[in-house]
């Protein structure tokens, strides 16, 4: 998937606003397309851009969405 792609770099830049961006456009394509893992690893990246923005409770949700997607493939 591009956007994972796109947001795992922005990320890793440094840029959350636009790799938050890009991983939301992911997750819905993902969801469209029933992509579990990917979903899964989505919810990763969301989890760590919302714990370096301070929303921990947002982090967590997003950390345990991930294990939920992860542990069903």
């Amino acid at each position: 998937m591009v956007w994972l792609e796109f947001g795992k770099e922005f990320y890793v830049l440094g840029d959350l606003i636009r790799a938050r961006e890009l991983l939301t456009e992911a997750y819905r394509h993902a969801k469209i397309l029933n992509e579990t893992e990917v979903l899964g690893e989505i919810h990763l990246y969301l989890a760590s851009i919302c714990y370096l923005e301070g929303d921990y409770q947002e982090s967590l949700e997003n950390h345990m969405m991930s294990h939920k997607f992860i542990k069903n493939t």
